[in-house]
């Protein structure tokens, strides 16, 4: 799993992926992009104003550490129909069209035992992970990221979150708002992030979609956040099934991320029996803030 930025040098602020698997942003905005006519044939373009991207985004690890990223070879080949290498982006985001071939994208499966040829892929930004997306559009917001060029990486990955690097795209982007970028400000609460299911009670039977309601204090869940920069008092959350330590941080058994307080997944491959469902608050760059996590145990029809 690619979850941490590490590309020394990059301008990379805020940025935000909405219309994942996890949701959507509800702020929003339209974009403008257009394609720069001075596009360089490698994939590390830059402006006339900023620094050069490096060339490569491969050497990602977790939480700014060394720590190895998990791997996968899904077969999977992705084109990327937009946005083209170069674009000039003027707007508040940048919406993508991507296909995958050779490859089934499910995103029911995300957080389940890993199948051949089954999965979802990933968007990161500047090395750092975004979102884990099953449509092929979307957007991706450029909230606070800092002009200049930047890197969109569209990776294939495996049920468990394990990326296929060899089959990534790369597209670097030249960002150049029209207006200034907000800054995010820190938020400091009187307490310590908790977070707390709501619904179902341990106990219950669901059948083919769990629903889970969940509520927070002493921290602000924000879609806005996916993947940047930690800011004090943000993060969203990730929902787990059976364990919460396996793969890199944690991810291998995640079915999806969110920013709301309630989240619905389909349980159509969770062996049917008892399940224990884990609501894990994170901070920024997908790491657990420490002891607020909830859980339930559940029975699967």
């Amino acid at each position: 799993m690619l979850s941490k930025r590490v590309m020394a040098g990059l301008p990379l602020g805020l940025a935000v992926a909405i219309a994942g698997c996890g949701g959507s942003s509800s702020n929003q905005a339209s974009q403008t992009t257009h394609q720069t006519s001075a596009v360089a044939s490698s994939q590390s373009g830059t402006s006339s104003s900023q620094s050069t991207m490096p060339s490569s985004q491969s050497g990602m690890s977790g939480s700014g550490s060394s720590a190895a990223m998990m791997e996968a070879h899904t077969g999977a080949r992705v084109s990327v129909a937009s946005p083209a290498p170069g674009t000039v982006v003027t707007g508040p985001s940048v919406p993508f069209h991507v296909a995958l071939s050779n490859f089934k994208v499910d995103c029911s499966s995300a957080g389940t035992p890993d199948k051949a040829g089954v999965g979802h892929y990933h968007i990161t930004l500047d090395g750092s992970l975004i979102n884990m997306y099953c449509e092929p559009n979307s957007q991706v917001s450029m909230l606070d990221v800092k002009p200049g060029m930047h890197m969109l990486g569209f990776i294939p990955a495996s049920n468990e979150h394990a990326d296929d690097m060899k089959a990534a795209k790369m597209v670097p982007i030249d960002y150049r708002p029209a207006t200034a970028a907000t800054t995010v400000t820190p938020l400091h609460f009187p307490g310590k992030p908790q977070i707390e299911i709501l619904s179902p009670k341990s106990g219950e039977t669901v059948h083919g979609t769990l629903t889970l309601h969940i509520a927070v204090k002493n921290f602000k869940l924000s879609c806005a956040m996916y993947g940047k920069p930690d800011v004090a008092g943000y993060g969203h959350w990730h929902l787990n099934v059976d364990s919460t330590t396996m793969g890199m941080m944690g991810m291998g058994t995640m079915l999806r991320m969110s920013c709301s307080n309630t989240l619905s997944i389909s349980l159509a491959h969770i062996k049917p029996g008892t399940h224990r469902f884990y609501a894990i608050l994170e901070d920024n760059q997908h790491a657990p803030t420490p002891k607020a996590m909830a859980s339930v145990s559940v029975n699967v029809g």
